[in-house]
C-alpha cells in the first residue's frame, strides 16, 4: 500500500519515453515527483565457458558523449517474450547467434527505480557464435569478445561502467556458483 496518495498525474510522450509528473499528497503537503515509463527491457551475456569468453559489444552513447563497454541489452517488442528479445537483440546488435535451449533466465532488476518503471529481464546464453548484425541508424556498436578475467578486471578497474552489465556479471556469478555446489 502508498504511503501517500497521487493527486494529479499528467503523461507527455517524448520519443521513446513516457515522462510523467505525478502529484503527491504526503501528511496534507504536496509534492511534485516526476519519473520515466518505460517498455520492459532484456540484458543478455553470451558466453563460452570452454574458452572462457565472453561477447560484450563497445557502443556510443550520445547521451553521455562518450563510448562505453556493455552487455547487449533493449526493449522487447509487442507480441515478444523476454528470452525472444534476447536473440533477436543479441543479434540485431552485435551479431551473436545463440542457440534458445542455450538460454539461461537470471531473474529481473529495475534498474533505476527512483526514475523510472523500466523492468530487465537477465539472460545468460551458454555459448554463442558470430554472425552478421542488424543494427538500427542510430546504433554505433562494435562487437567484442573478452576473456572472462578481462571483464572482471576492467569491472575492478573501473573502465567497465555499464551498471546492469555489472549487476548481470554479477548473477551469472552466483549462477556458476550454485552450479558447481550442485554438481558436488
Amino acid at each position: 500500500m502508498r504511503p501517500y496518495t497521487v493527486v494529479d498525474s499528467e503523461r507527455h510522450r517524448l520519443g521513446r519515453f513516457e515522462v510523467c509528473m505525478d502529484t503527491l499528497l504526503i501528511e496534507q503537503q504536496e509534492y511534485p515527483y516526476s519519473y520515466t515509463r518505460m517498455k520492459e527491457s532484456v540484458a543478455i551475456l553470451p558466453v563460452n565457458e570452454e574458452e572462457q569468453v565472453v561477447g560484450l559489444i563497445y557502443q556510443y552513447r550520445h547521451a553521455i558523449d562518450q563510448w562505453v563497454y556493455e552487455v547487449v541489452a533493449g526493449g522487447i517488442e509487442k507480441g515478444e517474450t523476454p528470452k525472444e528479445a534476447a536473440i533477436r537483440e543479441l543479434e540485431e546488435e552485435a551479431g551473436f547467434i545463440v542457440k534458445p535451449e542455450n538460454i539461461i533466465p537470471l531473474g529481473t532488476v529495475y534498474p533505476v527505480a527512483g526514475t523510472s518503471n523500466e523492468k530487465m529481464h537477465f539472460f545468460v546464453s551458454k555459448g554463442f557464435f558470430s554472425g552478421k548484425s542488424k543494427r538500427e541508424p542510430t546504433e554505433f556498436v562494435k562487437p567484442i569478445v573478452w576473456r572472462m578475467t578481462e571483464l572482471e578486471n576492467r569491472i575492478a578497474d573501473g573502465s567497465f561502467t555499464n551498471m546492469y552489465g555489472i549487476a548481470l556479471w554479477y548473477k551469472y556469478f552466483l549462477y556458476r556458483e550454485q552450479q558447481r555446489r550442485d554438481e558436488i
